[in-house]
């Protein structure tokens, strides 16, 4: 499952990096060049971004957590529970590596 996630991922950044290129080859004009110039930026900060997550995501480490239950109508009210993650590179929503920046950055 984690790598079906990947390859969906990865799939939809090259779909966002293929969609600006101008498949149009006869004479460009200076707006048509500019936009070109444009998209190849676009399309470099794209893949910034993605290499980032990756990095991110295979690197960070995610030890396990603990919460205390702050909904009085549930059954567990008032009581600590530990979330086992002790991974890396995880994409399930309770250990996934953003998450974990995200609390720890965010609180």
């Amino acid at each position: 499952m984690k790598s079906i996630r990947q390859c969906g991922i990865l799939q939809n950044c090259s779909r966002l990096l293929g969609s600006g290129q101008n498949r149009n080859n006869n004479k460009t004009t200076l707006i048509q060049r500019t936009t070109n110039d444009m998209v190849f930026h676009i399309q470099v900060i794209l893949m910034a971004n993605v290499i980032v997550y990756l990095a991110t995501l295979s690197g960070t480490y995610v030890p396990d957590w603990n919460f205390v239950v702050q909904n009085p109508d549930n059954i567990d009210f008032g009581k600590t529970l530990t979330v086992t993650c002790n991974v890396r590179e995880n994409l399930d929503h309770p250990c996934n590596a953003m998450g974990y920046i995200n609390i720890q950055v965010l609180g």
